[in-house]
């Protein structure tokens, strides 16, 4: 089994949710002292609450790790989202449904090669990632895009537990 745990960068997120709640308490004050269109500053003060509810949710108390197996013959990738004390696999890709494996880039471009995507999922602990990978494999005949993060030896154990990648 080869594992791997992107080495959390929670900087750019916690100064963004704290930025997003400094301005809805100031949007709240202002409202409440009646500076103002009052319920214009109320529902951007919510909007801004609701983003920093979602990045801290998202990217501050969430990490996701990356599990190559090959338990059971073929090499599976295990994605597994941590969650405070839990954690539960939300991913599982097996070797012989995987089009390919690539570090990302252009979506456009990407699906002008292999396509529309008829579904994608962003399995990222970060909110700016150095290195992201695509996975690209078909389930139940559907176009299926995962974006993980890694490191170059990770990408590089990727593609050698999925062969058929191109």
């Amino acid at each position: 089994m080869n594992t791997y745990k992107p080495e959390k960068n929670n900087s750019l997120a916690i100064a963004l949710c704290i930025a997003c709640m400094a301005c809805a308490f100031s949007l709240f004050i202002l409202g409440g002292l009646g500076i103002g269109w009052r319920l214009g500053q109320h529902l951007a003060a919510l909007i801004l609450l609701v983003i920093s509810i979602e990045i801290t949710t998202g990217f501050i108390l969430t990490n996701y790790v990356y599990e190559i197996s090959t338990e059971y013959g073929s090499a599976d990738l295990i994605v597994t989202k941590i969650g405070g004390s839990r954690s539960m696999a939300v991913c599982n890709i097996g070797a012989d449904s995987v089009v390919t494996v690539e570090r990302a880039g252009k979506l456009r471009e990407f699906e002008q090669r292999y396509g529309k995507m008829d579904t994608r999922y962003n399995y990222i602990s970060n909110l700016r990632p150095q290195t992201v990978i695509w996975i690209h494999f078909i389930h139940n005949e559907k176009k299926v895009l995962v974006a993980i993060e890694g490191n170059e030896q990770f990408l590089a154990q990727l593609l050698h537990y999925f062969p058929h990648a191109q």
